[in-house]
């Protein structure tokens, strides 16, 4: 499995790298060697493949416990989604169960890939919580709204939400650049 032959030796590799006082920059133990900090896979930056660095843990136990993290992540930002938008306690409860055992998630659950899909019900927690800010601030708003006309509600622009994210994140190309006033 991945887990054993993959992501168990990066990790160690990555624990015996760092007690070195060394950055895990590029590993022999992958054919010929290949970048290893630069490598996603590896999720050398997210934060619970940092347990299995802590020499009291160890490399298992941390692997375990990142796992444990990220499905009470999913679980609990599920929760508070699914308030947010209307549902009951319980319907939000049996919810976060589903967000945090849906087969994606336990399927690929010692591979990085989980390390995405936990957040999910966070993104979307945020996004909700994002648009609830209101679209007087122009910074936010990033013109998502065409002119209304008489007495006819505003439409939202195809990629609104994609410019407003880039607009936010202070990444935007020249074409989108026209959109702004």
């Amino acid at each position: 499995s991945d887990t054993a032959m993959v992501f168990y030796p990066w990790l160690r590799f990555m624990a015996e790298a760092v007690a070195d006082g060394e950055l895990p920059l590029w590993t022999p133990l992958s054919g010929g060697g290949l970048p290893f900090m630069a490598n996603l896979s590896a999720a050398v930056f997210f934060p619970t493949t940092w347990l299995s660095l802590v020499p009291s843990i160890g490399v298992g136990r941390g692997m375990y416990w990142g796992a444990v993290l990220r499905l009470a992540a999913a679980g609990l930002f599920g929760f508070l989604l699914l308030r947010r938008i209307g549902a009951t306690r319980l319907a939000a409860a049996a919810g976060a169960v589903v967000a945090m055992l849906f087969g994606y998630q336990v399927l690929w659950l010692f591979c990085s890939l989980s390390n995405v899909a936990c957040l999910l019900p966070l993104c979307l927690w945020l996004a909700d919580r994002f648009a609830a800010l209101g679209l007087e601030d122009e910074a936010v708003r990033v013109r998502a709204l065409e002119p209304e006309a008489e007495g006819a509600p505003g439409r939202v622009r195809p990629g609104a939400g994609r410019i407003g994210h880039a607009r936010a994140a202070g990444h935007l190309r020249r074409r989108e650049r026209s959109w702004l006033r």
